[in-house]
């Protein structure tokens, strides 16, 4: 499967860096999480300061950081050896999530939309009530696509966000798909705040009898709180071990003992002053540019076009929590003239198939996206901010 290149040929210079650092002065999540005890927290509208400035469209696009994994694993031809690969890509999507505890990405609003072209990546916010998004994505030898939402429990001293939906992998006529484990804020009341990833994970495939299985494990006293382990299963193959670290390398163990490894995967290095930048990667830093090659060219409803986090990423506060009130405000007038038209709302790029995946539906993608963008044919969208 061969992908046209989206790319309009001209050499693009990413930056290295956010425009500025770190803004505004947070409040304490706690305080607020516990006024809003036993309430869904999609509804409740928190201070722009506990925004990063991305948008959870371009948080799901951080799971592809790594897409040359699946380049890697499209060119096996040993389903057990692309299996490796797969998981490996799997355990890379949370590397991005290593220095990013203290604040939350912008939850889109209906219809806000967000393209990569270096993975032919486009994702839409499909539905409100409950808050889910849809994403697509392709490269030589590979297809990924996934409906994505969760939902938040307040444990006190920590908070659970519980992914919701189905992300789905092919390559060639082997189809992979797997649902992510809880993922826990922790030290909301005292001490450094971080994220631990914690559960099973099954990366079902349909070659009948192969699965890999991979457990986050939970951090003790002693132990150390990003530590994967998991195994590939076949009934023609003695089974295969895995281990690694979710934020740094994974591995496939080579003998019993475990001294001889053969390295899937190893993270790229945080930038230098990275906590003083939202935590964010290299590749998060990109996320929210607009380069020459995307100037004039995206979509109206393009997360980049943001006007708060936009500010935000500049460090202008006052203006991303005024952007952030009036974009609020926007939407609930959209919906209320919606409700008097008595209309539904209709995602633009993704439909919805009943009778499949965690949620029972999913959000497929139509395949008209990259063809209107050709075209600069975005039609009568409606501005949401």
């Amino acid at each position: 499967m061969m992908i046209p290149a989206r790319s309009s040929g001209k050499h693009i210079v990413r930056r290295k860096q956010l425009p500025a650092p770190t803004s505004g002065e947070q409040l304490s999540l706690f305080t607020v999480l516990k006024r809003n005890v036993g309430k869904d927290l999609s509804t409740v509208s928190f201070p722009v300061t506990f925004n990063e400035p991305l948008s959870l469209l371009q948080h799901m696009a951080e799971d592809l950081e790594y897409h040359s994994l699946l380049s890697e694993a499209a060119a096996e031809s040993d389903p057990i050896k692309r299996l490796t690969y797969v998981a490996a890509f799997v355990v890379s999507g949370y590397a991005c999530t290593k220095l990013r505890a203290s604040r939350k990405p912008f939850n889109p609003m209906l219809g806000e939309t967000f393209e990569d072209i270096r993975t032919n990546f486009i994702a839409e916010k499909v539905s409100h009530h409950p808050p889910i998004m849809a994403c697509h994505a392709e490269g030589d030898g590979w297809e990924f696509w996934g409906t994505s939402g969760a939902k938040n429990k307040f444990w006190g001293k920590s908070l659970e966000i519980v992914p919701l939906g189905t992300t789905y992998l092919k390559i060639g006529n082997e189809t992979y798909s797997w649902q992510k484990p809880s993922s826990f804020m922790r030290n909301l009341i005292a001490g450094e705040k971080y994220l631990e990833h914690v559960g099973h994970l099954t990366i079902h495939t349909t070659t009948p009898h192969l699965s890999c299985t991979l457990e986050f494990k939970a951090g003790g006293f002693w132990g150390a709180r990003d530590e994967v382990v998991g195994q590939i299963i076949s009934p023609s193959h003695p089974s295969v071990q895995l281990r690694g670290r979710w934020h740094q390398s994974f591995s496939e163990l080579l003998d019993e003992s475990g001294s001889h490894l053969h390295v899937l995967w190893r993270a790229s290095e945080f930038p230098e002053n990275a906590p003083e930048y939202y935590g964010f990667t290299s590749y998060a830093i990109t996320l929210n540019e607009i380069t020459s090659d995307l100037d004039g060219t995206l979509p109206p409803t393009d997360s980049r076009l943001r006007p708060e986090q936009r500010a935000l990423e500049e460090g202008r506060v006052d203006d991303a929590e005024e952007g952030k009130a009036q974009s609020e405000a926007l939407q609930r007038q959209r919906r209320k003239e919606r409700e008097d038209r008595d209309e539904e709302w209709t995602p633009r790029w993704f439909r919805r198939v009943e009778g499949k995946g965690e949620l029972g539906y999913e959000w497929e993608y139509k395949g008209e996206y990259w063809d209107a963008r050709e075209k600069s044919e975005w039609g009568n969208i409606e501005p949401l901010w």
